[in-house]
């Protein structure tokens, strides 16, 4: 792999790093001469067409992510089969490597690891993106004291590659900070990743994971059936609230842990304000002091470690050396004239040397000279020398003035810079806007910092300034860095379920969280009246004093039946139906209404519900009968004939009931009368 070119564009320098899913090269874009990183998959799963979907959609949302402790995805391709994903290269190690060297961290430093590393994995989950695979291998240290979360996700395509995310296929290192939910329901969302994190946070505490086991289904069984122990109960006089959060963040139900990566950060920058834990940097890497040493010119003498030594050089001149000297570079002289010697009359006796170790040279022989030769004065020189040399002692007084000076404002200098000149003091900078307070910040010589966690007030309104680390008044060296939280307005609250309620009981409720209740009403057909059929919105959180819409039963609904008695069918149908009745209609006789028309109707009036079916009876006219001839029958016979045909016979009687015997009827026989009409016959 090493010198080969990806896709014409990524020239691979040099392997970093090599696992059982990928391995991670450094490599050159050589379109835009630029170091990248570039980890290139398994040829197990490069071979795979659904993972190679899935890693190229979850390449492409981690690409979106832009925040500068997220390890920056700038590209993903393939090549001759070879799937890989070009990052950005962070020169540096792990959190792994750093609790390698450091063992537990102090609370201090494991709050300066966590707050960007739950920063990087709150805009993710802002994003709608989960990582899955939080653990210190993917939080990288950077040289330059940042820290950075890789890996967004990867874990998702390689687990869906796998069969889902299962204590079987989980190796030892990455179930270490599985969250329960992922083993038992391979289910996944912010509070996975909350979960992960703050397994992360206990080992930063102490030094270790939360459980051990010889396999990775025995850790994870304990994810998934035992509670995380409080890290201050393995390390005593870490801040309690720190170990409070860390428990409260690996609650196994994930209701109750924060519901997001910005919700855990803002309650870690509370407790980090209560504890008063100090901000720390990220300690450099340990690495091996080497020491080196000069070389010294070929012929000269071994540099000495004893008390200082005089020695005379080539070249006439007197070289001190001691136990202390400055580093030289390869071309510098082999030793530094201090002093020139003057000349000396030649000695023909011995050299002799002194006990510390310098020449000595015999005083010469013969007589000495006189004293008032030795004491004579010299010869008068002019007024023009005189005055020259009365000149250069002036100036040579003036210099010596001005250096004193110039020494003694140094010194004043320095004095004010070192007792109070270097120290600045913060300004108050709540209740203003981020720009502002730069701008005020600035002006105290001091940096500020603006931290992306979400910080809830009730008293100051969103976008200004809500508190400063440190606060005002405090007492900073100038360059120092300020840190500012700005508001977000009021705290959200949880929305409150209250369908299926009663309004009195939703009212009650909403008022409860600090919120409003907007009530409206509507028809139900299954609902009871007064009862919430519906609200909106239905779940979440939202700003408090916000009006939750209900819509209460008004039961169903119901209409008013119409009278159609009397009213033709097609009338009777139309105005039924548009009652939103339905309508069904039989056919009967009838005397008094007019055929066509409706006779009568069920229900006849009243309120109905919607859809209700009305019942009609429409009239096709009298029921006709023929009149039988019942001329000559007996009175009887007359009768019964009469009654059969549906008719009622009257008598009618010449003088005075003789034999009884039919002599005529007044209803022709033959003729069409209604069912139940009289026919009159006469009878002698």
């Amino acid at each position: 792999m090493v010198g080969s070119v990806l896709e014409g564009r990524y020239r691979i320098e040099g392997l970093l790093a090599h696992g059982g899913m990928s391995s991670v090269y450094a490599g050159t874009d050589l379109r835009l001469d630029r170091t990248v990183a570039i980890k290139v998959m398994a040829p197990s799963l490069a071979h795979d067409p659904a993972f190679v979907r899935r890693f190229e959609q979850e390449a492409r949302t981690a690409a979106r992510l832009s925040h500068v402790n997220v390890v920056a995805v700038h590209d993903q391709g393939e090549d001759l089969g070879r799937v890989f994903l070009v990052m950005e290269l962070v020169r540096g190690r792990t959190l792994r490597d750093l609790l390698r060297e450091h063992g537990r961290l102090s609370p201090e430093l494991a709050v300066a690891v966590m707050e960007p590393m739950l920063a990087a994995l709150g805009t993710a989950h802002r994003a709608g993106l989960i990582h899955r695979d939080v653990k210190p291998e993917n939080v990288l240290l950077s040289d330059d004291g940042l820290v950075k979360v890789a890996d967004f996700g990867l874990a998702r395509a390689v687990a869906q590659a796998e069969m889902g995310p299962t204590a079987t296929n989980l190796a030892m290192g990455t179930v270490a900070y599985v969250a329960p939910e992922q083993v038992a329901r391979r289910a996944t969302d912010a509070r996975t990743d909350v979960y992960s994190a703050g397994v992360v946070l206990y080992e930063m505490l102490t030094g270790v994971p939360p459980f051990h086991g010889e396999s990775a289904v025995s850790i994870a069984y304990q994810h998934v059936h035992s509670d995380i122990a409080p890290p201050i109960h393995r390390v005593r006089g870490m801040p309690a609230a720190l170990s409070d959060l860390t428990v409260r963040a690996t609650r196994r139900d994930p209701r109750a842990r924060p519901q997001n990566a910005g919700a855990f950060l803002a309650e870690l920058f509370d407790v980090r304000q209560a504890a008063q834990l100090r901000r720390v940097p990220i300690p450099p890497r340990l690495r091996q002091a080497t020491r080196t040493q000069a070389t010294r010119p070929q012929g000269a003498p071994p540099r000495p470690t004893g008390p200082a030594t005089t020695w005379r050089t080539s070249r006439g001149a007197t070289a001190t050396r001691g136990t202390q000297s400055r580093p030289r570079s390869a071309d510098a002289p082999a030793y530094t004239a201090v002093r020139a010697v003057a000349p000396t009359a030649v000695s023909t006796g011995p050299r002799t040397r002194s006990p510390s170790g310098t020449a000595r040279v015999p005083a010469p022989s013969g007589p000495r000279p006189p004293a008032a030769a030795l004491r004579a004065r010299p010869p008068d020189r002019s007024a023009a020398v005189r005055a020259e040399e009365r000149r250069r002692r002036r100036h040579r007084f003036l210099a010596a003035v001005i250096v004193i000076l110039l020494l003694a404002t140094a010194a004043a200098v320095g004095g004010w810079w070192l007792g109070s000149g270097r120290f600045t003091t913060v300004p108050q900078l709540t209740r203003m806007k981020p720009v502002q307070a730069t701008a005020l910040a600035r002006s105290a010589h001091l940096h500020l910092r603006v931290s992306d966690a979400p910080a809830y007030s009730d008293s100051v309104p969103a976008g200004q300034v809500v508190a400063s680390d440190p606060g005002a008044g405090t007492r900073l060296t100038r360059g120092a860095t300020v840190g500012v939280r700005v508001s977000s307005g009021t705290r959200p609250v949880p929305v409150p379920d209250v369908v299926g309620k009663s309004l009195s009981s939703a009212t009650s409720v909403i008022a409860g969280s600090r919120l409003r209740i907007s009530p409206a009403r509507a028809f139900d057909e299954q609902v009871a009246v007064g009862v919430v059929i519906s609200q909106r919105p239905t779940h979440g959180a939202v700003a408090p004093g916000s009006a939750i819409s209900v819509v209460v039963s008004k039961g169903p609904h119901l209409v008013a039946v119409p009278d159609v008695r009397g009213r033709t069918l097609p009338d009777a149908t139309a105005a039924v139906l548009n009652a939103d009745l339905n309508i069904n209609s039989t056919s009967g006789f009838s005397i008094a209404v007019t055929p066509g028309a409706v006779i009568s109707q069920r229900p006849a009036s009243g309120a109905v519900r919607l859809g209700t079916t009305v019942y009609v009876v429409v009239s096709q006219g009298p029921d006709l009968v023929t009149v039988p001839r019942v001329v000559g029958m007996s009175a009887s016979e007359a009768d019964s004939t009469l009654r059969a045909a549906g008719l009622v016979a009257v008598h009618r009687w010449i003088f005075i009931p003789l034999r009884g015997v039919v002599v005529s009827q007044r209803t022709d026989a033959g003729s069409a009368v209604a069912r139940g009409s009289r026919v009159v016959v006469v009878l002698v």
